[in-house]
């Protein structure tokens, strides 16, 4: 049995062996095509300190309301503000800090902390492994459904934060996380793990809310065993420099991916997010769907890939990704790839680009809007098939009111 202080110990030589790590990597080539349009040296990695011990703080009280679990992490800090439902917590969930979980359930825990995002992000992950604190943990247990969501807010301050949480749904259960970045430090790179087990069900949404000063790096790796559903949503409108990297391992026959996204940008707001639908396993399923709206100088780049191992026969995966500039100086970029291995399979993808719609302007025109209400009802339009799927009323109370402030002048 692995006591508390051996394996505090272990996550110590880890984040020694991540800082080596970090110490020892590059920034990727220039010619990568990851970072082809993003400029890393944005990141400042030069200027991160060593890990060194953190002080134990008493995090202030929160309230769960109607949600099945809170978590409220601030950047650097070792504790959290958690608050699970007891009646959760006697069916065997576990939703607390990384650090406290390492202790109590390392087999589950360290799997998820070994580095596995490729030679384009070592540095970026080397940072993260290295300089987290805290983090967020959640375990559902077999054949346990939880329909209200678990709500994880990370917050932050100073030159640089490095957010991480890892979810574990097990075999035949259920569950609704939302990760929430609405307040950062100038800097942050997030990276996270989920593993949805066979015939388990995970609902997902991802909501950066962050300053126009800050600079954002999201990175994800979701793997779905046999028949698992991931239903997944990017809710991206904050930042100044925004990068995320989603990748989805369709492992067990019969998985299925759903993927959303939402960017809305103005000023001079970059956007560049990558996706991966990777099908291992046969008679597997991905679906997605991006949609940007983009004005004054803002820019959305994003890139997808489908990649169809010879494995996985009967496999069904569809992209599409929607870009409506509502300036003439707003640029859209969408990069749409296939591979595919056999013959056995259906793969289709697509993507719109232009302003909004003269005809439907006059239209909305002719019924009293003023242009400026008009083209606030399209670009909510426009965003309303993946906003209204947000579960917690908070967030789909305060989303539509962001948007359309980002329409005003």
């Amino acid at each position: 049995m692995t006591t508390v202080a051996e394996t505090s110990s272990t996550l110590d030589d880890l984040r020694r062996e991540a800082w080596d790590g970090f110490r020892a990597a590059t920034a990727p080539a220039k010619t990568s095509e990851f970072w082809r349009r993003f400029d890393f040296s944005k990141f400042r990695l030069d200027e991160v300190q060593p890990p060194s011990p953190c002080v134990a703080t008493r995090p202030a009280a929160i309230e769960r309301g109607g949600a099945a679990g809170v978590l409220r992490q601030a950047a650097g800090l070792p504790d959290a503000a958690v608050d699970l439902d007891p009646a959760l917590e006697s069916q065997g969930v576990v939703f607390t800090t990384l650090e406290k979980a390492f202790a109590s359930h390392p087999n589950l825990v360290k799997p998820a902390l070994m580095r596995c995002a490729g030679p384009d992000l070592a540095r970026l992950e080397a940072a993260n492994s290295a300089l987290w604190r805290g983090g967020a943990f959640l375990y559902v247990p077999n054949g346990v459904r939880i329909e209200r969501a678990f709500d994880v807010g990370f917050l932050g301050a100073g030159r640089h934060a490095f957010p991480r949480l890892v979810a574990v749904i097990g075999d035949d259960a259920e569950a609704t996380v939302i990760e929430d970045h609405s307040d950062s430090a100038d800097v942050s790179a997030a990276f996270g793990r989920l593993r949805v087990g066979r015939g388990a069900r995970l609902n997902f949404f991802y909501n950066q809310g962050l300053p126009k000063t800050a600079t954002h790096f999201w990175n994800q790796r979701i793997d779905l065993a046999q028949d698992a559903q991931l239903k997944h949503t990017s809710i991206l409108l904050g930042g100044g420099l925004h990068k995320s990297n989603v990748h989805v391992e369709l492992l067990g026959q019969g998985a299925r991916s759903e993927l959303f996204g939402v960017v809305f940008g103005g000023a001079r707001q970059f956007f560049d997010t990558t996706t991966w639908q990777m099908h291992r396993g046969p008679r597997t399923q991905s679906d997605l769907l991006f949609k940007a709206a983009l004005k004054d100088r803002a820019r959305s780049v994003y890139t997808g890939m489908i990649r169809v191992e010879k494995e996985a026969i009967g496999s069904d995966a569809f992209q599409q990704n929607n870009n409506l500039l509502l300036s003439d100086t707003a640029r859209a970029d969408t990069t749409p790839v296939l591979e595919i291995l056999t013959d056995q399979v259906r793969c289709k993808h697509g993507a719109t680009m232009g302003p909004v719609s003269a005809e439907e302007l006059f239209y909305l025109g002719c019924r009293g809007l003023e242009p400026k209400e008009a083209t606030k009802a399209l670009v909510m339009g426009f965003f309303e098939p993946i906003l209204a799927q947000v579960p917690l009323e908070r967030l789909k109370a305060e989303l539509p009111g962001r948007v359309e402030r980002g329409l005003e002048p």
